[in-house]
């Protein structure tokens, strides 16, 4: 009944009042945390292009006959352009396949301040910045390496996406350099969005 259900929040308001200092104290001990949280994770940096593809139109015709299906969702293929080109809908496989991005990580980059000048590669493996804590989870594991004699320090050699023999970090690098670049296709237009995430906003625009 109406009653029974303002007897009930009633209640509930006189057992938070009673429990105010411990939720005070809670709240207050989660605000700190969340900000010690905030100013631990590395700034991230988003380079955004859009562009359109480029095409050849054969005839006045069929150029307009593509822009026609292009708005109505449909490619016309060879009719539209040349015969040659690559349909914007294979970009986001072309950027995440392999020898893509092997040409990436081995692309020259420097740091906004012009104090780092190295390749992709050697960026992401030794000049990433992380939170306190992941270093605190990954040091028993590299104390378990060293005693089986497992961790060996791997040089920066240039990656050869033809010579099949990605090593285990330039494998692991490869897939998170993957998930750094972005790369959507508006299939109404064909208009094509890159976006790159760096922790350095010069090395996104380069990249």
């Amino acid at each position: 009944t109406k009653k029974q259900k303002e007897t009930d929040i009633i209640g509930l308001i006189l057992l938070l009042w009673s429990k105010r200092k411990r939720i005070i104290i809670n709240c207050f001990i989660g605000g700190i945390l969340s900000i010690i949280v905030a100013f631990s994770i590395p700034k991230q940096y988003t380079s955004t292009v859009v562009m359109a593809p480029e095409s050849s139109s054969g005839t006045s015709v069929s150029g307009g006959l593509g822009a026609l299906a292009s708005m109505a969702g449909f490619n016309l293929g060879g009719l539209s352009g040349s015969e040659d080109a690559l349909y914007p809908e294979l970009y986001p496989q072309i950027v995440s396949s392999t020898p893509f991005l092997c040409d990436v990580m081995n692309l020259q980059v420097e740091t906004i301040d012009g104090e780092l000048k190295t390749s992709v590669y050697d960026y992401l493996v030794n000049h990433q910045k992380s939170p306190w804590w992941s270093k605190m989870i990954a040091t028993p594991f590299k104390w378990i390496k060293r005693l089986i004699g497992g961790e060996k320090k791997e040089d920066i050699i240039p990656l050869d996406a033809e010579e099949m023999a990605l090593s285990q970090r330039q494998y692991l690098t490869l897939k998170s350099l993957d998930d750094l670049i972005s790369v959507s296709v508006d299939k109404g237009n064909f208009v094509i969005t890159l976006s790159v995430t760096m922790q350095d906003p010069k090395i996104a625009s380069y990249v």
